[in-house]
């Protein structure tokens, strides 16, 4: 997959204060990339679709 020199940019520049070394571009696509599996996971846990399977998992509702 391939991303935005913006997009990487931005990336190092949000992420870098939390580092103790320089960001690379390759450091960064892969924040994106893990970023972007933690946000599909999420998706599919609301969904109740975990690996493809039904979650045993229920929402607290009020």
């Amino acid at each position: 997959m391939k991303f935005s020199n913006e997009l990487i940019n931005n990336t190092i520049k949000a992420w870098q204060p939390y580092c103790d070394y320089p960001l690379t571009k390759d450091d960064a696509i892969e924040i994106i990339q893990d970023m972007r599996n933690f946000a599909i996971a999420m998706i599919n846990l609301n969904q109740g679709d975990v690996n493809g399977k039904s979650s045993s998992f229920k929402r607290k509702t009020n």
